[in-house]
């Protein structure tokens, strides 16, 4: 799972990019995304390791520490985060769009 991992990284990513640089036909907002997108994963999992591995907050949170954190979840909570982005990023432009499409 970890050699996977960086080529998932860079496939979503620079698909991402590519599509948004099309479709607002703007480098400086296809890499402003990017750098969001990496920044709220890179709090994500700092978080995970965090409440999990280290423990801090998880009598808070009623969760358990744990030794070792499964191979698949940094690969699932990246999916998961760019997927919310995305919608995120949809609702925001359909919210701005959607007066200037009415007048």
């Amino acid at each position: 799972m970890n050699s996977w991992l960086p080529i998932v990284f860079v496939f979503v990513l620079g698909l991402s990019f590519v599509l948004l640089t099309i479709v607002f036909r703007s480098i400086v907002v296809a890499a402003t995304s990017i750098a969001l997108n990496l920044l709220s994963v890179g709090a994500a999992y700092g978080l995970v390791i965090l409440v999990f591995r280290h423990g801090i907050g998880s009598g808070l949170l009623g969760f358990q520490r744990v030794d070792a954190i499964e191979a698949w979840v940094p690969l699932f909570l990246f999916s998961v985060l760019f997927r919310m982005r995305s919608n995120a990023i949809r609702a925001t432009n359909g919210a701005v769009l959607a007066p200037l499409a009415a007048s």
